[in-house]
């Protein structure tokens, strides 16, 4: 959300949000809707969970033994495979936003 805010201002759009609820005056919505969209993307095109992944084990590093580390290192290992979505697709996604 915040991201699209600050694309809505640059664009000179009025924005409004409650919750999960965005709201721009009725001429600026297809607008928003596009920076919506390509946003997600970006969000989602991040390796967010490895990167926080590392992030953690660097900073318990510096405080743990190594034995402690192990355990650590393996909590924090993500243990998922990526999935196969294309998330360009999300552009022409009807339900996407409305």
């Amino acid at each position: 959300m915040m991201l699209t805010t600050l694309y809505c201002r640059r664009a000179g759009l009025t924005f409004a949000a409650v919750h999960d609820c965005y709201w721009t005056h009725a001429c600026g919505v297809d607008k928003m809707n596009e920076f919506c969209r390509d946003q997600f993307i970006a969000l989602y095109n991040q390796p967010i969970i490895e990167d926080l992944s590392q992030s953690m084990k660097k900073f318990l590093h510096k405080d743990l033994p190594s034995d402690e580390f192990l355990e650590l290192d393996d909590l924090f290992t993500p243990k998922f495979k990526r999935g196969e979505l294309n998330i360009e697709d999300i552009r022409n996604s009807v339900y996407f936003f409305s």
